[in-house]
């Protein structure tokens, strides 16, 4: 396997001088996602990635080479080719655990400039481009999720989220959902909020994002991060979801935390103070020529979306990271790492 990977990073090195955007300006034959003021609320603005990959010279090797790897492979398969691949392979089988570590090693690094790639790589860079890297995330997941791994759970978790941090919550904020989530019949059935964190820990995610307000009137305040605040949007869809995606009798997310909820136990509950450990994704990516407009939101999908943290214990109810439903923060975080290095540290 080594051999292989060696060979796609010599000459992915030497592609990678040609695949650059220097004018940072995308094609005007596309027909980008529009961008429009009333759908955007609390989404973040970042300036089109110039280089593709998206290498730098201050990244990890390790980080440079699955750049470099990941899209050697874009160009040389296609989306069909790719999917039936990792359905073929074995869940535990070591080539996709190369898969899994490649991946995480991007998300961790730098979980924006990763979600701007795959919209790169969406929009076909001069049509270079056969794969289109997003499609192939959920196959990984559902082959993961076949795993006979004792830690699958917790892998799944790491994996499907982009950020995972622990922060104080400073401020909240009401605001109206996304557009596409109102209408005439349902006005005033959807509740959205925005947390302003203080972060007090990042447990995945070396470079982070700044968040920067109602995104179409202010580009001059693009930045890569401002620490230690941060904000997160949620609503009613970041309840853990039971039933939906994994059956009811296979969720190992059965019961939810009823003290992170409202008073109508149908959406998550913050307080100024509160301390809570959260797992984040981008759930929409919008662009123009010249930007990127992402939402990142309390995610939902294969893993618990919020973990309480009161007088240093960590609340885990379906006790995913931890054997009791409460756990020093210390030791549930060296679980966690435990797990993370895991993932990082296969091939070595």
């Amino acid at each position: 396997m080594k051999p292989i990977l060696l060979l796609i990073i010599a000459i992915s090195s030497f592609l990678s001088l040609y695949s650059q955007n220097e004018t940072g300006i995308r094609a005007l034959n596309y027909n980008y996602s529009g961008v429009r003021e009333e759908a955007l609320t609390y989404q973040q603005i970042f300036p089109i990635i110039r280089n593709i990959p998206p290498v730098d010279t201050i990244m990890p090797i390790e980080v440079k080479n699955a750049y470099l790897v990941v899209d050697s492979l874009a160009k040389l398969l296609t989306t069909e080719t790719a999917i039936a691949f990792i359905k073929n392979l074995q869940p535990d089988s070591d080539t996709m655990k190369y898969i899994i570590k490649y991946l995480y090693l991007l998300q961790e690094y730098d979980y924006i400039r990763f979600e701007q790639y795959l919209t790169e790589v969406k929009y076909n860079n001069s049509g270079k481009y056969r794969l289109n890297l997003s499609e192939i995330l959920y196959p990984i997941i559902m082959k993961m999720y076949k795993s006979n791994d004792s830690q699958k759970y917790r892998r799944l978790s790491l994996i499907d989220c982009g950020i995972i941090l622990k922060g104080v919550v400073v401020k909240i904020d009401s605001m109206k959902p996304p557009i596409w989530y109102r209408s005439d019949s349902d006005s005033g059935k959807y509740i959205y909020y925005n947390l302003t964190l203080n972060i007090l820990d990042s447990l995945k995610g070396t470079i982070l994002p700044m968040t920067v307000h109602n995104t179409l009137k202010n580009k001059e305040k693009i930045q890569s991060f401002s620490y230690p605040t941060f904000n997160v949007e949620f609503g009613e869809g970041a309840l853990p979801q039971t039933t939906e995606y994994w059956g009811a009798e296979n969720s190992p997310f059965r019961l939810v935390d009823f003290t992170m909820l409202d008073q109508h136990k149908r959406m998550l509950r913050f307080r100024l103070g509160d301390t809570a450990i959260i797992f984040l994704n981008n759930v929409e990516t919008m662009s123009n020529r010249e930007y990127d407009y992402i939402r990142l939101c309390l995610n939902n999908f294969y893993g618990y979306p919020v973990f309480p943290v009161r007088n240093g214990l960590v609340r885990d109810v379906n006790r995913i990271w931890s054997n009791d439903e409460f756990t020093p923060y210390e030791t549930w975080k060296n679980t966690f790492n435990n797990v993370k290095n895991s993932i990082k540290g296969f091939g070595e």
